[in-house]
């Protein structure tokens, strides 16, 4: 688990395993599917394991906001 800092008008803002909305609760939820058919991720204990093996401990993270666009 990684904790965002220095976020403008925000704390404790975790990137962690989560499936569903209600696991985050304003942090991030981290997987690797989109659910068929519905609004969550699956395999998050696997994708949060293959991020741990690629980022170091502490690093920089730029978030932007993004809209995507629907047929």
């Amino acid at each position: 688990m990684w904790e965002l800092q220095e976020v403008p008008g925000r704390s404790k803002i975790l990137i962690h395993t989560a499936n569903y909305s209600a696991d985050v609760q304003g942090c991030i939820g981290i997987g690797s599917n989109l659910a068929p058919g519905g609004w969550w991720v699956t395999q998050s204990r696997k994708a949060m394991q293959q991020l741990r093996e690629l980022l170091p401990p502490e690093f920089d993270l730029t978030i932007t906001h993004y809209v995507p666009e629907y047929p």
